[in-house]
């Protein structure tokens, strides 16, 4: 294997310069990689060789950046029977990769979007636009992403920022967006860094083409020094909530979102929204955030407990209505019922003279209220929040009894001491 600078006469150019090849013989065969540089006859001798020292340098780092490759890849090149491969070899492999951040999101949120992981593509769309916004950077090449740079974002999701964005007419619009809490600052991180792994583990598969991890020592854990729970109410302010008299329809709706989410196991605001309608007294339905990833679409049943049923009744949709609640009549998307809800429980827990919540301290609350309050088993909690079995295969071969969950849900409701009646003056 050789390599050396070399000048092929024939292929002077009508400026008089010829371009600089690399000649390269391997195997008794010969081949010529092309380079960037040209020189004219002053530099070169009367056997047709560079003379000019400048441009020999540049052409020696080329030589060792492709005797680098062939040592790396000695026995892939040992193989090859032509020069005319091993060039090929060596020019793509020293080519600088280039892959353009934005671009390979957008691929990767199709995707997601194209398998029924519409949420998923959501959320990491989200992500995707806020970093957009912070950097300001057109192409993103992601080898140049650093963890300072990730760092320096998650400061800046956690300060109000203004955003511009076009409406429906193509006009821009200027946003405001609130800071926002430290965890949710993490969940963008983690969306960006989703797809930063997909890229690395599709184009490092046969080389080391993206070396950089922008996300190593960056801590991106959502749950620190024993905080989780943070969300969760103590019983008396659930039982506030129950009770509190709204001033207008949009508290009044907002209580009692909360307090049928409570009273569900804290079902989440997307299944409420997304529901079927109740089969025989129960609520039905497969998880919207992780039906499409597991095998059991990720289903659940909970007997909506006599003390609460009228008032669970009274948001029922038409009967020719595919849903099992009335907000889709109210809030055209999943997105508007979310943002008046959260509007509504600010408002309410401000009269109150409460800390903000939102929607998700349904959730917690009764996680945490049957737990510490109820003493209520780790795992019947978990199947009443629909979260995954810890033993998957184990959980393959028991059939789901979904009485434990009727059965938690009493104790939880009996704790806060038959204080769920929602008021019906609002409806």
């Amino acid at each position: 294997m050789n390599f050396r600078p070399y000048i092929l006469s024939h292929q002077r150019r009508s400026d008089g310069r010829y371009n600089v090849k690399i000649r390269i013989s391997h195997h008794g065969t010969v081949a010529y990689a092309p380079t960037e540089l040209y020189v004219n006859d002053s530099q070169i001798n009367t056997a047709r060789e560079v003379k000019d020292l400048k441009v020999l340098r540049v052409c020696a780092d080329i030589i060792d950046a492709y005797e680098a490759i062939c040592r790396e890849h000695y026995f892939e090149i040992a193989a090859m029977d032509h020069a005319n491969d091993v060039r090929d070899f060596v020019v793509r492999k020293s080519q600088p990769f280039r892959l353009n951040f934005w671009t390979y999101a957008d691929q990767v949120i199709r995707q997601r979007r194209e398998t029924g992981h519409a949420k998923t593509a959501e959320c990491m769309q989200r992500s995707v636009n806020a970093f957009r916004d912070y950097l300001r950077v057109q192409p993103l090449d992601i080898t140049t992403i650093t963890p300072s740079m990730i760092r320096q974002f998650l400061i800046h999701l956690q300060t109000p920022r203004r955003v511009c964005r076009r409406d429906q007419f193509g006009i821009l619009q200027v946003q405001r967006h609130d800071a926002l809490c430290e965890s949710s600052a993490k969940a963008y991180a983690v969306d960006l860094r989703t797809i930063f792994n997909e890229a690395r583990a599709e184009y490092n598969a046969d080389d080391l083409r993206i070396k950089n991890d922008p996300f190593l020592g960056v801590n991106l854990s959502r749950r620190a020094n024993g905080s989780g729970g943070s969300r969760a109410l103590e019983v008396e302010d659930v039982v506030r909530i129950f009770h509190a008299h709204p001033i207008d329809k949009l508290q009044a709706l907002a209580r009692d979102v909360f307090c049928i989410s409570f009273a569900l196991c804290g079902v989440n605001i997307a299944d409420l929204y997304a529901m079927p309608p109740l089969v025989d007294g129960r609520a039905e339905y497969c998880r919207v955030k992780t039906a499409g990833r597991r095998a059991d679409n990720a289903f659940i049943s909970v007997a909506v407990p006599d003390d609460v049923a009228k008032e669970v009744y009274d948001y029922r949709a038409r009967l020719s209505s595919a849903y099992a609640f009335r907000f889709r009549e109210l809030y055209k998307s999943k997105d508007g019922f979310l943002r008046a809800v959260n509007d509504g429980l600010h408002a309410l827990a401000k009269s109150l003279g409460m800390r903000d919540i939102t929607t998700y301290y349904a959730r917690q609350s009764w996680a945490t209220i049957a737990r510490n309050v109820c003493n209520i088993d780790i795992a019947d909690i978990s199947m009443a929040l629909n979260h995954v079995a810890e033993n998957r295969v184990t959980d393959r071969y028991i059939k789901p009894d979904f009485s434990r969950i009727d059965n938690a849900n009493r104790r939880v409701l009996d704790a806060i001491k038959g204080a769920i009646i929602l008021p019906r003056s609002a409806k």
